[in-house]
């Protein structure tokens, strides 16, 4: 059994809708309460966490203190004795200074804030719950029907003349459409794959050879 939150939100929505097609699914929204969150994660093997912590298209500040949903999340994933936590982050932590693909051994240096908060999830989290199994997964830039800060700005750039999303040349850290995020979650099988699996995406991994 594999626990979605975030479910109700974009990221969340079309990860739940890939991973339904090889293992159970329970979907949790992330403004759910402790008594919810608990009675949830009873008898859950894998965490799925998608919530939006951060709006990346909204000025944020860097703080160094972890979202309240993450804790409450690791809280009760380890009350539960939940095998595996697998934190959907952004390729955004490897920064905007890179001008080459980005590859999972690529320099990690954030510039701005947003990108500083989710790297700081990351640690925060492999330190917090290093009793349980935690695999961090960076996917690039998703946007698809549902979804309010890609889409938004590429149609307003295109109004204004080429975008930079159609230039020639690959981008360093590309763009997929939901139906490819989907796709991914589903073929890298993200919680599901046994301990002994091989991870190829980009992923920090620790406690299993995922």
């Amino acid at each position: 059994m594999h626990l979605v939150i975030g479910a109700g939100e974009f990221l969340g929505r079309h990860v739940s809708r890939a991973l339904a097609e090889d293992v159970a699914v329970i979907e949790l929204d992330s403004d759910a309460d402790d008594e919810t969150l608990n009675d949830a994660v009873t008898g859950v093997e894998v965490v799925v966490f998608c919530a939006q912590t951060v709006v990346p298209g909204h000025r944020v500040r860097y703080r160094r203190k972890p979202p309240h949903l993450l804790e409450r999340v690791v809280e009760a994933s380890r009350r539960a004795r939940v095998r595996r936590i697998v934190h959907v982050s952004t390729a955004d932590v490897y920064g905007s200074g890179h001008f080459t693909r980005i590859a999972e051994k690529s320099e990690l240096k954030p510039t701005y804030a947003y990108e500083k908060v989710k790297l700081f999830e990351e640690e925060w989290l492999l330190a917090a719950a290093d009793d349980l199994e935690v695999v961090v997964v960076r996917p690039a830039h998703v946007f698809g029907a549902g979804e309010d800060w890609i889409l938004p700005r590429l149609m307003a750039a295109m109004v204004q003349g080429p975008s930079g999303f159609l230039a020639e040349g690959a981008p360093s850290k590309p763009s997929s459409p939901q139906r490819t995020l989907g796709a991914r979650a589903s073929r890298l099988r993200i919680a599901a794959a046994p301990a002994t699996a091989t991870w190829s995406a980009d992923s920090t991994r620790r406690g299993a050879n995922f």
